[in-house]
Parts: C-alpha cells; sequence; structure tokens
C-alpha cells in the first residue's frame, strides 16, 4: 500500500472526512474509465491536514490510474473544489 496527499483549492473545511466522500462520489461513477472506477472505490481514508489536503492510501496501482487521470485532466474534484496537485509517497 502506498499514500497519496491531494491537495484541493476552495473553501476550508474542518472535515477531511467529507471532503474524502465527496471526492470518491465525484469519481466513482466515471463509467468509461474502468480504471478510475476501481481507484475510487479502492481509497482508504488516511487523515486530513487543514485546510484542504486530504490523505488517502489504496494499493499502488490504484494511486497510479488516479495520477494518471488527473494529468489526462479526467480526475474530478471534490464538489465545490479544485485539484492543485497530487503527491505521492512509497512505502
Amino acid at each position: 500500500m502506498s499514500c497519496l496527499a491531494i491537495t484541493f483549492d476552495g473553501p476550508k473545511t474542518k472535515n477531511g472526512r467529507r471532503l474524502f466522500e465527496s471526492f470518491v462520489q465525484a469519481n466513482k461513477y466515471s463509467f468509461w474509465n474502468r480504471e478510475l472506477v476501481h481507484a475510487a472505490e479502492s481509497l482508504i481514508f488516511m487523515g486530513f491536514m487543514k485546510p484542504c489536503t486530504v490523505f488517502v492510501s489504496a494499493p499502488t496501482t490504484h494511486l497510479q490510474a488516479l495520477r494518471t487521470a488527473w494529468a489526462r485532466r479526467v480526475l474530478k474534484p471534490a464538489e465545490g473544489y479544485l485539484i492543485t496537485s497530487l503527491a505521492m509517497r512509497l512505502q
């Protein structure tokens, strides 16, 4: 398992879990991109750092699918936010 930090730009939030759930919800219905759907469904919420960074964990292949989707500009942010960066840390 590896970790990924997803940094959002938008209203400050105190509830990282809701931000995470909104992000997963936004990406789990991309029926045309099965890899992204599997990746979104496999994410585990690991933590949150104010103002808007969510830490997630999943198998490396699923995190790579998220990075690829972001590079192709098909990864959707949580509602009301923009994704400003993704940073991966291998364990």
